[in-house]
């Protein structure tokens, strides 16, 4: 819920664009081929823990959760935003699968 909220409050929409442009076909390849998943799973954890010492969560940032978002994430997802239309990312979780964290 910190990371929905963090990237409410930091995130322009035109950087969202970009992010889901990339992000919903990349959560589909690591739902069909593990190996996907293995490759995100380090700098995700980074990611979600320094947004997490953002949001009061955690007790101490990670920084290379803050290089990854601020030197790679958010410029590359504005820049593909530019030409990206909104997606319906929510359809990723429609299809019966539960997201990480919530109990069915």
């Amino acid at each position: 819920m910190a990371n929905i909220r963090y990237s409410r409050q930091n995130f322009s929409e035109q950087t969202m664009r970009g992010y889901h442009l990339w992000g919903i076909p990349y959560v589909k390849l690591m739902r069909k081929y593990p190996s996907f998943a293995k490759l995100a799973e380090h700098p995700t954890r980074w990611f979600a823990e320094d947004i997490a010492y953002r949001m009061g969560v955690l007790s101490k940032p990670n920084y290379k959760g803050w290089v990854l978002r601020e030197m790679f994430f958010r410029p590359v997802c504005f820049g593909i935003g530019i030409f990206a239309k909104a997606r319906d990312w929510q359809a990723l979780w429609r299809d019966g699968v539960t997201p990480p964290g919530v109990r069915s």
